[in-house]
């Protein structure tokens, strides 16, 4: 790793974006070079203080809707072979009077 090539990579680091070859060699360059080491911990702070202070907007119903209707529907639970036993086996619900 070069010092000309350290800024991008660290960026992709901080956002997951590193496969592990990569990310064990910046993190070696940046335990050689005090300079690289500097300046990554300085965008690391101006990204927590901008995350901190800028706002956050709801995101438009369009966008939701949208979003909603492409995600992947829960399985429902149909009348299977088990729950036509639970009518069988559970009492009625009023007790016949006894004469």
């Amino acid at each position: 790793m070069t010092c000309e090539r350290s800024p991008e990579p660290a960026l992709d680091a901080r956002r997951g974006r590193l496969d592990p070859e990569a990310l064990a060699a910046l993190r070696g360059h940046l335990q050689t070079c005090a300079a690289c080491a500097h300046e990554d911990a300085a965008e690391a702070l101006l990204s927590e203080a901008l995350e901190g202070r800028l706002p956050q907007h709801a995101a438009p119903v369009a966008l939701k809707r949208r979003l909603a209707a492409e995600w992947p529907r829960p399985a429902t639970a149909g009348a299977g072979p088990w729950r036509r036993w639970g009518a069988i086996s559970s009492p009625p619900r009023r007790w016949p009077r006894c004469s």
